[in-house]
């Protein structure tokens, strides 16, 4: 018996299954210290004292196909070869590690300086020193990561809890601009969006462009192919936004308000893309918005098109909360994967096709009250109970068949994530890597608490955890794709 996860499995469905990649549990490949960062402005901590990760909270490495940048717990720079840990070089200058791109990893060795380093050397090729605004007060602090972009880079800083991005020209370390009052929206390879209270800024290539929103309380919404948001008096107008030049692609006006809007949610498959510059995930073509039609009525769920704004089909009577503890009946939204939607009803779970909406199976001896991911033909969930255990189960996503469920207890502080081909489930501090297929536990390893998880190759993850005051942990892991 493991030690720590006690995990009661129950195999309910007895098959002759075929023996996959997922059978073989991952390999730790090598780990190292870090440096963590936890800002003062806005970061909870837990009983404990310690940081609870989020968006203020930020790890001092990065990483590309070939190798790992890191700032050591003696703040020192490093390169490591991502499969095997060895050091390919340690830099001069030291400090914090904001990022990197096919040229430079980018690092601070204070708030008012970057120093952009070779990928291939770790020497200094460029250094850019920052001066603040007159108009700007506070102590800067850098927030987060930077971006790249073909010809500039993108840096936010923090002063005081006021948000400002500057934006600094490669090879010279000019200061190009500042953009005050304005958080990161979308950033990657093509263009980053950063938006304020009434304005969106999109920064790609070759171009920058500005668009006022028509209402101040517009919500822009950031999806891996472009944003959304709702604009109108009625709030119930949403808008499709082109990333490289800021021009509206589509509108459609939904006629209630919106209450909120999903991006369709991607599985980490083996048709995933991967580039040089990390990982890049395939989108499936369309966002889901609810709207709420008033008082006493049941939400509405809307699929929409990406490329049109057209309404693909819609829900018109989901689940809907009318506070403490009180909700109207209806359909529960789980989630999505590629090709199909899960909603629980009635006392039964059921599965409907993405593009059309058409019914592809029904569970009735289960309710999913969760919904986590999928890898391959498998679905991972939670059960709806009462009872002072939490009850995961994995479902063929082509049957709805239940392959095997587990019971935990409740009173432990559990996570579980879809991890390439693995079920990865943390229970205070211990995380157990198991097999989708049939929930055998395959590795454990002391992770630590609330962990974060990287897939960086089509074999290969990272898996960040904070450690101690200002330090944190990573460590590399190999495991093979499903067949």
């Amino acid at each position: 018996m493991f030690c720590k996860l006690l995990i009661t499995l129950v195999v309910l469905v007895v098959t002759s299954l075929p023996i996959l990649a997922s059978d073989t549990p991952p390999v730790v490949l090598w780990s190292s210290d870090i440096m963590f960062y936890a800002y003062p402005n806005g970061i909870d901590y837990d009983n404990d004292g310690d940081p609870l990760l989020g968006t203020q909270a930020s790890f001092s490495i990065a990483w590309d196909r070939r190798w790992i940048f890191i700032e050591t717990s003696q703040g020192q720079v490093e390169a490591h070869d991502m499969d095997t840990g060895e050091r390919i070089w340690t830099a001069e200058s030291g400090g914090r590690v904001l990022g990197s791109d096919q040229e430079y990893v980018y690092v601070s060795p204070n708030p008012q300086n970057i120093d952009a380093l070779s990928i291939e050397t770790g020497l200094v090729s460029w250094q850019s020193s920052i001066e603040i605004p007159d108009d700007v007060s506070g102590i800067p602090l850098i927030e987060g990561s930077l971006t790249s972009h073909q010809d500039t880079i993108s840096v936010p800083f923090n002063f005081d809890g006021q948000r400002h991005i500057v934006d600094i020209l490669k090879g010279t370390g000019e200061v190009l601009g500042w953009v005050p009052d304005a958080f990161f929206l979308r950033w990657g390879i093509d263009a980053s969006i950063f938006g304020r209270s009434d304005e969106l800024i999109g920064i790609q290539p070759s171009d920058v462009w500005q668009r006022t929103l028509s209402d101040v309380d517009a919500y822009p919404v950031n999806c891996t192919w472009g944003l959304v948001y709702q604009e109108g008096e009625d709030r119930a107008t949403l808008s499709g936004i082109d990333l490289i030049d800021g021009t509206t692609l589509w509108t459609q006006n939904l006629g209630q308000h919106i209450n909120s809007i999903l991006c369709n949610r991607y599985e980490q498959s083996q048709n995933t893309a991967f580039s040089d510059s990390g990982l890049t995930i395939t989108n499936y073509g369309q966002v889901y918005v609810i709207t709420d039609p008033g008082v006493g009525s049941n939400f509405v769920l809307h699929a929409i098109s990406i490329d049109t704004g057209g309404i693909l089909w819609s829900v018109d009577n989901l689940e809907t909360w009318l506070g403490e503890n009180e909700y109207l009946p209806g359909y529960r939204f789980l989630g999505s994967s590629s090709d199909l939607v899960l909603f629980s009803h009635d006392g039964l779970t059921e599965a409907y096709s993405a593009a059309d909406h058409s019914s592809l199976w029904q569970n009735a001896e289960i309710v999913l009250a969760r919904y986590y991911g999928q890898t391959g033909n498998i679905l991972i969930g939670e059960i709806e109970t009462d009872s002072a255990t939490r009850e995961f189960v994995a479902l063929d996503a082509l049957t709805g068949n239940v392959l095997w469920a587990s019971s935990l207890s409740a009173e432990e502080q559990l996570s579980l994530n879809v991890v390439g081909d693995y079920v990865v489930i943390n229970d205070d501090g211990l995380t157990s890597f198991m097999n989708p297929d049939t929930g055998a536990v395959l590795l454990q390893l002391p992770l630590g608490d609330s962990p974060g998880y990287w897939q960086v190759g089509s074999q290969t993850f990272l898996v960040l955890s904070h450690s101690g005051e200002n330090q944190g942990t990573f460590t590399v892991l190999s495991g093979p794709r499903s067949e």
